[in-house]
């Protein structure tokens, strides 16, 4: 039973909810960690996959370290690590040549599929139906973006009395 579940069904508490995200997301890391050593990627360069597009354009570095919260220099070094890889390459943007694009090969893009298929097999998610699916996937989404506005705004995580 989760912790979600030890209350009325029909009022989960907002802690307890809490608890089963990071319970979940605790035993996805640890059977991630697994399956990305089979991919031979460290988790810093499955991040980086994750966070390229998949598109011929690329994605600015900018947006690279906007994308894994981090700095344009650890950006840097994440597009190091999958270049010498051979999944990814630096490049100039032909629209603005003062922007680095990171674009993966195509060693990249089928590497890239290849994680996004492991991770999905592994998360446990097909155990839903599409409806639970998408109740998910809206109810993260919801989360996700309070938790943004609150990190933009960090007095809206306090009340002020």
């Amino acid at each position: 039973m989760s912790a979600a579940n030890a209350e009325s069904p029909s009022e989960p508490d907002d802690g307890a909810l809490a608890l089963d995200i990071l319970r979940a997301s605790a035993r996805l890391t640890a059977r991630i960690g697994d399956l990305l050593s089979g991919l031979g990627l460290t988790q810093v360069m499955a991040g980086g996959l994750w966070a390229v597009t998949d598109e011929p354009t690329g994605t600015p570095m900018k947006r690279l370290a906007e994308v894994l919260a981090c700095d344009r220099s650890n950006a840097t070094l994440v597009a190091a690590k999958l270049e010498a890889a051979g999944l990814a390459e630096r490049v100039t943007d032909p629209t603005d040549r003062r922007v680095r694009v990171l674009r993966l090969t195509p060693e990249g893009t089928a590497k890239r599929r290849e994680l996004v298929s492991a991770i999905g097999a592994a998360s446990g998610l097909n155990r839903l139906d599409d409806t639970g699916r998408r109740a998910l996937a809206e109810a993260l989404a919801q989360v996700l973006q309070t938790s943004t506005e609150n990190a933009k705004d960090p007095s809206r995580t306090h009340p002020v009395h």
